[in-house]
């Protein structure tokens, strides 16, 4: 948290630092009042989230939550056109071919799509 908040050389300090994301005076010299604040509302499976993705760490902006509840509370990119997704300071295009029941029924799907784009299209996706 610390290093992505405050360290440039961080991986990660772009999407955290580098968008003005801090830990709080209190958190960041002492692990002692991260505890107080954050201790008793502990349970083992929730990590740590902030509640405004805008703001920094501190006992008033976080809370202890599920990786669902994490992935549902994400910044909004709707500066991005449709299917573009921006990932560890570079940018990905990925189109969804859907949801199915096995493993096999998507890498199916995928290589369809694979060979569609390279202009062998054949199977049941094709």
């Amino acid at each position: 948290m610390k290093g992505r908040c405050h360290n440039p050389n961080n991986q990660a300090f772009a999407n955290y630092g580098g968008r003005g994301i801090t830990v709080c005076g209190a958190w960041k010299e002492s692990f002692e009042a991260f505890l107080d604040d954050m201790e008793s509302s502990f349970e083992p499976g929730l990590t740590l989230d902030r509640i405004d993705n805008d703001k920094g760490y501190s006992g008033e902006n976080c809370r202890w939550a599920t990786r669902r509840e994490q992935a549902q509370n994400r910044r909004k990119t709707t500066d991005l056109p449709c299917g573009v997704f921006h990932q560890r300071s570079r940018y990905q295009a990925i189109i969804s071919l859907g949801t199915f029941d096995t493993p096999e029924e998507a890498s199916e799907a995928w290589q369809a799509a694979a060979n569609l784009l390279r202009g062998k299209a054949k199977g049941k996706y094709a």
